[in-house]
């Protein structure tokens, strides 16, 4: 069986650096792609909202550019090596 894809789940702390580092590590010896996932507190229906809608849930705009951070830091740790990675997070 090979393995193609890797699935990292995150909230961006030390530990969860920890499992972005393993996935750094065996992704390129295994040829798979890396998704990273992160579960952040938006408004469950946070990306179907238009911007007046999203501007009453200010908490929601804020984690979600905390995220968006996060996994651009992310992609360029990933990007540096040659390894493809995908984000998804809600």
């Amino acid at each position: 069986m090979k393995i193609k894809q890797i699935l990292v789940p995150t909230e961006f702390s030390e530990c969860g650096k920890k499992g972005t580092d393993v996935a750094q590590m065996i992704a390129p010896a295994l040829g798979a792609k890396v998704h990273v996932l992160s579960r952040v507190l938006v408004h469950p229906l946070w990306h179907n909202l238009t911007a007046v809608e999203k501007a009453a849930y200010p908490e929601s705009g804020f984690w979600e550019e905390v995220a968006l951070r996060e996994f651009g830091k992310l992609a360029q740790d990933f990007d540096e090596l040659g390894i493809e990675m995908k984000t998804v997070y809600g």
